[in-house]
């Protein structure tokens, strides 16, 4: 109701002088880019000046926003592993555990201890580690349908450990906001992406990326 009672002409200066910040803000593009429209919920890909790829996308909650950056994909990632920020790991993955008994193994979520030695989880009294209010512990997750990144992810560097990937639950798409990831750009059909993407090569196509994917081993292709 609030915004529907902004007037029209206190409307046009709000989009007049955001435009200009747009402008003198927005950082020069290559060629061809792949760009996240972070309010919108979508990702293009561009190629002078015209859009060549479309995705739906998911992005960062209001507490743990999509970071704005700029960056370089050097390579997609099929089939990924995941190695779990700590923060993900000690505040989201032991609540998952703590209400799920066994969902670290179910979910194919190693646990190693500071030393790199695999523990079974459910040897880990986790009430324990919850109350003490310190997690030891550095979890991974295999490759594979329960993996959170789904069958791709995009590599780029960047200082706050986030990615372009796909996800194991694709009900999340049917939302108008989509404002659910803990910062990483999650999209509708990654491996169309991904195959938008490697087809500069090739050797490679929509049937060998899926090929790749169903054996379950994981695969690197580096971008042009």
């Amino acid at each position: 109701i609030e915004e529907m009672n902004v007037s029209a002409e206190q409307r046009l200066k709000m989009v007049l002088l955001n435009l200009d910040r747009m402008r003198k803000q927005s950082p020069e593009f290559e060629q061809r880019y792949l760009f996240v429209n972070i309010p919108s919920t979508e990702l293009r890909i561009i190629d002078n000046g015209v859009t060549t790829y479309h995705a739906n996308a998911i992005v960062g909650k209001v507490a743990r926003k999509t970071p704005l950056l700029r960056s370089e994909v050097f390579q997609v990632k099929l089939n990924p592993d995941w190695t779990v920020p700590a923060k993900i790991a000690k505040i989201d993955m032991l609540k998952h555990e703590l209400d799920e008994p066994g969902y670290f193994a179910s979910k194919n979520v190693r646990v190693y201890d500071s030393s790199g030695r695999e523990i079974d989880p459910r040897s880990i009294d986790w009430r324990e580690v919850k109350s003490s209010g310190h997690f030891p512990y550095r979890l991974k997750q295999d490759s594979g349908p329960e993996n959170a990144l789904g069958p791709m992810k995009l590599d780029f560097q960047n200082d706050h450990a986030v990615f372009v990937h796909g996800t194991s639950t694709p009900k999340l798409f049917a939302k108008q906001d989509r404002f659910f990831s803990s910062g990483c750009v999650r999209v509708d059909d990654p491996l169309g992406l991904a195959t938008f993407l490697v087809e500069d090569d090739p050797s490679w196509n929509r049937d060998r990326v899926e090929e790749v994917v169903k054996s379950g081993k994981i695969t690197y292709v580096k971008l042009k």
